[in-house]
Formats: structure tokens, C-alpha cells, sequence
């Protein structure tokens, strides 16, 4: 465990934190975003607030870029089958097709969080 300034308000970061220290602390401390337990009263400060909102944002952005390469695949492959045979391309693309939504609201939500 170990305190950090952020702005003019200490917090303190911890990677684990065993329940007897949260309940004496939930007077004081609020457990906020990347593992850090933050003063209440810096919770509802502007401040805190835009840099929650773009650790959120971001955190969001990478875990659908995470998802994009995961199914990679899917577009390799179905491009692949467009080359060699239209039949076999429209069955595969059928059975992809929840894949290729989901890919599709993933880039449209990070068009939208990146703009």
C-alpha cells in the first residue's frame, strides 16, 4: 500500500485490501478507478470526475479494440472465402453474422468515444 498525491488530495493505492481496512476507511475513503482508494470529498470534485469519465472512456476503448483483434479472424476468413467461391462465402458469413454486428457496434462505439 503506498499514498499518492493526485492534485492536492493524498490517495491511496493498494493492489489488495483485506476487509478490516475497508470498513475503517469507508468513512473516509471511496474506492475509485485504476486500484486507488481516493478522499470522498475528492470524489465529487470536477477534477476527479473528467479524469474517472476518461479512464472509463479509455478503459472501454481498449477492451473493445481487445475484442476487434480477437475476432480478426472472422474477416480474414471470410474474405478469403469471397475469393474462392460466393456459395461458401454467403454460408460462412451467415453463420458469422452475430460477430460481424457485434464488430460493428464495437468500431461505432469507438468512433464515438475517440471523437
Amino acid at each position: 500500500m503506498f499514498w499518492s498525491k493526485v492534485d492536492d488530495y493524498y490517495v491511496q493505492c493498494t493492489e489488495k485490501y483485506d476487509d478490516t481496512f475497508k470498513e475503517m476507511n469507508d468513512n473516509l475513503f471511496e474506492e475509485g478507478y485504476n486500484g486507488c482508494f481516493f478522499l470522498k470529498e475528492y470524489t465529487t470534485t470536477p477534477e476527479y470526475l473528467a479524469k474517472k469519465k476518461a479512464y472509463d472512456e479509455e478503459s472501454e476503448v481498449q477492451s473493445l479494440k481487445e475484442y476487434l483483434m480477437k475476432t480478426d479472424y472472422v474477416i480474414s476468413k471470410l474474405n478469403e472465402l469471397r475469393l474462392e467461391d460466393e456459395t461458401t462465402y454467403q454460408i460462412e458469413a451467415e453463420k458469422y453474422k452475430d460477430v460481424l454486428a457485434k464488430r460493428k457496434e464495437a468500431r461505432a462505439r469507438i468512433n464515438a468515444l475517440q471523437k
